[in-house]
């Protein structure tokens, strides 16, 4: 059976997004719209990555549609490698991401440095924010990473106009397998819906609010 964990309150971790890797960003924009009717809007390439991303804002929280743009960029780059095994296996649910204003205290606790990131949107600005830990979540799928974004609230990804058919309300949950203690013990103690289901490592489901309803991306 499937836990809730962790219980309690730590570090103000929330979700921040899920990632998807698609092989095509516009056409898997087009079929997530057809089916669930969430719209998303170009996001921009990943600095000397050789991916970029179409996100699907939700309000507090966001879809990030990922894919190879450069093939020689993403085969030096450690994210972009990532991307191209996770595709050689199948499209769809990669990885998921909390976001927190303390990385540093996430960082004492897993004995981990944050690392500073960017991408420039098509409009030309430049998005930085903190990474923790995507190295330990692209080699186990079930531990997420951990990110503080360094600018306003209003800049924040999920903060974006689409075109949706509903009202996207956020992430209300995210199914991942594997081992409950060694999960657990990697997000600490706040709490968050993240199911677990003992068994091999894995992340297979996402829970997204809407005004009509709640919708399961697999």
């Amino acid at each position: 059976m499937a836990d809730d964990w962790p219980p309690n309150g730590g570090e103000g971790l929330e979700f921040d997004h899920v990632i998807l890797a698609v092989a095509d960003l516009n056409a898997a924009a087009k079929l997530i719209f057809e089916k669930t009717g969430l719209g998303s809007v170009p996001g921009g390439r990943h600095t000397d990555m050789g991916t970029a991303n179409r996100i699907i804002p939700l309000g507090p929280d966001y879809i990030e549609l990922m894919g190879i743009v450069d093939d020689h960029q993403a085969a030096h780059s450690p994210l972009g490698r990532w991307i191209a095994r996770r595709l050689a296996i199948r499209e769809g649910i990669a990885a998921f991401c909390l976001g927190t204003e303390s990385i540093d205290a996430v960082g004492r606790r897993l004995r981990l440095n944050p690392e500073p990131m960017e991408r420039t949107t098509p409009d030309g600005t430049s998005l930085g924010w903190r990474l923790l830990g995507l190295e330990a979540a692209m080699a186990d799928p079930c531990r997420p990473f951990f990110i503080q974004w360094d600018v306003p609230p209003g800049m924040h990804p999920g903060r974006m106009t689409a075109d949706h058919r509903v009202a996207p309300l956020g992430i209300s949950w995210v199914d991942v397998s594997g081992d409950p203690h060694d999960i657990s013990s990697w997000i600490g103690q706040d709490s968050l819906h993240v199911r677990i289901t003992p068994g091999e490592s894995g992340i297979f489901g996402v829970g997204v609010q809407t005004n009509a309803g709640e919708l399961v991306l697999r």
